[in-house]
């Protein structure tokens, strides 16, 4: 079922807008793809104007959820503020190359989503860049999860350099 929220109950115009918030809700309920996402949508009413926000799986999602708004008897104006998990992924990879603690030395991560949850995958230099990333994403507006799979990626030359010199220095001990 649909899991419909409010920021605050209907201000202006008390009688219509709480007859055009519980009309609303019902228009989303008929939304199949809201009802298989399990999405909360926040759902705000002033005067005639029906402010949604939230995360939706995809644009077409989007679209139907804007179109069943729009088709209610009495609705003026919407507001969309729902993100689809495109501009949830661009959000997320733009605050990850802008961060000072993830910028550079994310090259090797794929930044997935999936109606609101969040999956990072690739590798990473160290556990400080992994963190940075999965504090990033949780911090966007709009995700609901976060599933850092990021690895931290070893660095093989330098086991590599400190090896040889180790076993150069208990080679000069043995002779």
């Amino acid at each position: 079922m649909l899991d419909f929220k409010t920021a605050s109950p209907p201000k202006n115009g008390v009688v219509k807008d709480a007859t055009l918030f519980q009309r609303v809700h019902q228009a989303l309920a008929q939304v199949d793809a809201l009802q298989l996402s399990g999405l909360p949508i926040l759902v705000q009413v002033d005067n005639g104007t029906v402010t949604l926000q939230g995360a939706v799986g995809s644009l077409t999602t989007k679209a139907k959820t804007l179109h069943a708004v729009h088709s209610v008897a009495g609705v003026e104006r919407v507001r969309d503020k729902l993100l689809t998990d495109v501009d949830l992924q661009t959000r997320i990879s733009d605050a990850m190359a802008a961060s000072p603690d993830t910028g550079r030395a994310l090259q090797a991560v794929q930044v997935r989503v999936h109606n609101g949850t969040v999956l990072l995958v690739g590798q990473v230099l160290d556990d400080k860049v992994r963190n940075a990333a999965g504090n990033i994403a949780l911090r966007t507006s709009g995700v609901r999860a976060v599933s850092n799979r990021l690895r931290v990626k070893l660095n093989t030359r330098g086991l590599d350099d400190d090896w040889a010199r180790r076993h150069q220095q208990d080679t000069r001990r043995m002779t």
